[in-house]
């Protein structure tokens, strides 16, 4: 019995796959969802929403809503704004880009993913905490944003960095960088380390 689908004749699961879907090209944001040391839900909530298939509420599925952005009340709920335009957001993305050594002229979402997806290929200790950075703060986003649309419940700006920040330091304090030797040090340099007499992170104004 030889197993046609495999240049060795030999059934795997990998060859059949390849025989049937064909060869795939390989997604330009791959490292920046997949090799991010998050964990599952975030890393699966990032593969929607560079997508664009988050259910927002300009798609279809929420045309029973009216098509307002719940965090700022003030312009229509898109992916690029929810995730980037937001004036809600807009201040979380300074904080954390400033304590990642992530600076750009980027305006728009998608070229947002295009950047990153290029620029962090390499999974060095630096770029590891940048992808951390990059999905909580997508993560948080959309969380906050199910919160006042289904539960009717609202957090400030404050609370919402608050989050994002302890998510970063949480996964970092599980050992993602042990194997880079570099875990206490980044935390240290990058001031991510908890400390009881540091009162909550503010947006910058």
């Amino acid at each position: 019995m030889v197993w046609t689908a495999s240049s060795s004749g030999t059934y795997s699961l990998k060859s059949t796959s390849a025989f049937l879907m064909g060869q795939q090209l390989r997604v330009p944001w791959q490292n920046l969802v997949w090799e991010s040391p998050v964990i599952p839900r975030m890393k699966f909530n990032l593969w929607l929403t560079v997508q664009s298939k988050l259910p927002t509420l300009d798609s279809k599925s929420m045309a029973q809503h009216e098509n307002i952005c719940v965090l700022c009340r003030a312009q229509p709920e898109t992916h690029d704004h929810l995730f980037f335009n937001c004036c809600f957001v807009s201040p979380l993305w300074r904080f954390i880009k400033q304590r990642a050594h992530f600076y750009s002229s980027i305006t728009n979402w998608d070229d947002l993913i295009h950047f990153t997806s290029n620029q962090w290929k390499k999974n060095t200790a630096s770029n590891l905490i940048r992808k951390i950075c990059f999905s909580s703060i997508v993560y948080h986003t959309w969380e906050e944003r199910n919160e006042r649309i289904f539960r009717g419940k609202k957090a400030s700006q404050r609370l919402v960095l608050t989050r994002i920040c302890n998510t970063i330091i949480y996964i970092l304090k599980l050992g993602c960088l042990q194997k880079l030797h570099a875990s206490n040090r980044i935390l240290c340099e990058w001031d991510l380390l908890p400390s009881s007499s540091r009162p909550p992170p503010r947006p910058p104004d």
